[in-house]
């Protein structure tokens, strides 16, 4: 990659490329007497530059709709329906609670699979102590659908679960 290309791509100017270069920020050699960039060391100096999320509290996972529970040494925000967060499955229910239809990337799933989708993760907390999220669950960190078009689709509904409660904790 030349100085013009990684300018472009950094958003910067060919003199601040340059700079870098000279002062060992980027790596890079001289070749014909033309810089040629290191693009893992430049993506690295870029990464620098990227704005760090918003820190999570706990009064916005109480407003999103985390309840606290403070008991034996323990502080937790305890999420009820976890799967409910899902942004790839849309479940819809009959007036008893039972599931009556489900798609995962609106793809139909079977019913009976539907109430294992619902249900892989049973609990799901985070811990005001470590700053991390938690979970109960059966395999929904690697979970294998089964599509009524017949295909499979091993989905990780953890990490969709935890990524939609963060951004929506850190956008209230």
């Amino acid at each position: 990659m030349n100085t013009t290309d990684a300018a472009a791509k950094a958003r910067r100017t060919v003199a601040t490329i340059r700079h870098w270069l000279r002062r060992n920020v980027i790596g890079g050699t001289k070749v014909g007497g033309k810089w040629v960039i290191d693009e893992v060391s430049l993506d690295a100096r870029l990464a620098l530059d990227a704005p760090t999320p918003a820190p999570i509290t706990v009064e916005a996972l109480i407003r999103i709709g985390g309840r606290r529970w403070q008991k034996a040494g323990h502080d937790r925000i305890y999420f009820n329906e976890p799967m409910s967060w899902s942004t790839r499955i849309d479940i819809s229910r009959y007036r008893t609670g039972n599931v009556s239809g489900c798609t995962v990337d609106d793809r139909a799933v079977a019913n009976s699979r539907a109430y294992g989708i619902v249900t892989c993760i049973d609990k799901l907390w985070y811990d005001v102590a470590d700053g991390k999220f938690w979970a109960r669950h059966t395999n929904a960190d690697c979970y294998e659908i089964r599509f009524k078009d017949g295909s499979r689709e091993r989905i990780d509904f953890l990490a969709d679960v935890f990524g939609a409660i963060k951004t929506a904790a850190r956008a209230a």
